[in-house]
């Protein structure tokens, strides 16, 4: 029996036990995933000629780039990637080029608990001592051996204190797998007077991304959730949960990290099986880190902040979640909380209810606010806990001692057929973000167009 399926010739096997639909699509390439790095090298493939399919598993485009409407918030607000972190080349050159504003955002770091300022932490005195031990070591150590053997003493108290916290906090990292070098590397580039933001959303990019793609003839398939790759040479077959399969001479996969290394399939419902197996991928894969974090949006009916700041900033507190920030106008009325899977614990598994009186207690502690106040002001609300997000499994990726050479094979095609993108591929020195993922779909589509020459 033959249907059309979007367009597209689909055959359907006869024998009635058999459920599984084949599409022949005559693609060259097939991207698994609409995020930033999905999104990218299906436009980069389209534009030099090829046929592409792009089959994503959440409704719509942009994967970790979740911006949310309405829901009782009176502007658009980010529940996934917010910030571009810094001036990033190919970030900004492709905002410009969907005619998106940027603003300014970042501020000032406040220490804050029951409605004061704290005392700047002592650790700080000693950043400089600790960054440059970091460069300057012979090798590569998890962070948490680095500061025992080199600052156990308990003058260093506070400052293993800060810098396990920062670890944990801004790179969502496990301080006994995160490697020092990475961490030197990246806290040393880092620029604080240099931040931006998309007012409109990074979910408005996502969308001029897919619509370009769109023009040039790439084909959609969301809430389409790839299973199993058989490949050969020249030649994969994508398989859907739904049963379809999808055919095409070469496959990009830019699903997270998370979702590849070994043991994730089977278990995890955004996963994929190949086969012939890739176990040396899997486990190059399982020696990226990839951290979790919640992170949690509230709006009030006031900025009750103001009596406190009056510039944007981010508000570190001694509670249970204990980072805090404004938007670019600190008088906008919106408080992003985030929680790190580190600290989070056994929150990761709570219920967005749980979390938001958590919140809502973290806040009336730092403040100096009864907690029932902070409820009655409250306008909307929304809880992200990138943990327990199917498709995702965590927010984004740091370094291992053992990423460098994990991401070598990683970035190594599979006989010219099957090949891997993303932000935790990226080799630069904006590790996590957007532009990482942008960097390595730009770099990945190279690959594939060079195979087909």
């Amino acid at each position: 029996m033959v249907i059309w399926f979007n367009g597209c010739k689909t055959i359907r096997p006869s024998n009635k036990s058999n459920n599984q639909s084949i599409t022949q699509m005559n693609n060259e390439s097939i991207i698994i995933g609409a995020g930033a790095a999905g999104l990218l090298c299906a436009l980069e493939l389209a534009r030099a000629g090829k046929k592409v399919t792009v089959l994503e598993a959440n409704g719509t485009p942009g994967g970790r780039m979740h911006t949310l409407h309405g829901h009782g918030f009176t502007q658009p607000v980010e529940a996934g990637a917010e910030f571009i972190h810094g001036d990033l080349p190919v970030t900004l050159g492709l905002v410009k080029e969907a005619g998106l504003a940027i603003e300014r955002a970042g501020g000032q770091m406040i220490q804050l608990d029951k409605g004061k300022l704290m005392p700047r932490s002592e650790g700080e005195s000693d950043w400089d001592e600790m960054m440059e031990k970091m460069q300057s070591i012979t090798g590569d150590m998890p962070f948490a051996a680095f500061l025992q053997q080199f600052f156990a003493g308990d003058e260093y108290t506070a400052l293993r204190k800060q810098a396990t916290r920062f670890a944990q906090g801004f790179d969502l990292a496990d301080i006994n797998r995160v490697s020092t070098k990475a961490l030197a590397r990246e806290w040393a580039d880092e620029d604080d007077g240099h931040q931006h933001r998309i007012p409109a959303g990074y979910s408005a990019l996502a969308v001029y991304l897919q619509q370009q793609a769109e023009q040039l003839g790439v084909v959609f398939h969301f809430n389409t959730v790839a299973q199993t790759i058989t490949w050969q040479p020249g030649k994969v077959a994508v398989q859907t949960t739904d049963g379809v399969v999808y055919e095409a001479a070469q496959t990009v996969i830019t699903i997270p990290v998370s979702l590849l290394s070994t043991g994730a399939a089977g278990t995890r419902a955004g996963a994929v099986q190949f086969q012939p197996a890739l176990n040396q991928y899997h486990a190059a894969a399982a020696d990226v880190g990839y951290g979790s974090v919640i992170k949690i949006l509230l709006q009030f009916s006031e900025a009750f902040w103001l009596n406190i700041i009056s510039r944007p900033g981010f508000f570190l507190t001694p509670y249970q979640v204990p980072t805090w920030w404004t938007q670019g106008d600190a008088a906008m009325p919106l408080l992003t909380g985030w929680l790190n899977g580190s600290q989070a614990g056994e929150l990761l598994q709570a219920t967005n209810e749980q979390l938001l009186t958590i919140a809502l207690d973290s806040l009336s502690g730092a403040f100096a606010i009864n907690r029932g106040q902070l409820q009655q002001r409250l306008t909307a609300w929304h809880v992200a806990n990138w943990h327990t997000h199917p498709f995702a499994a965590g927010a984004y990726s740091y370094d291992t001692p053992e990423t460098a050479q994990a991401r070598n094979l990683l970035c190594t095609p599979v006989a010219n057929t099957i090949y891997f993108a993303g932000e935790a591929l990226y080799r630069g020195n904006v590790p996590g973000t957007v532009e990482a993922a942008f960097e390595s779909a730009r770099i990945t589509a190279k690959q594939c167009l060079l195979s087909t020459i």
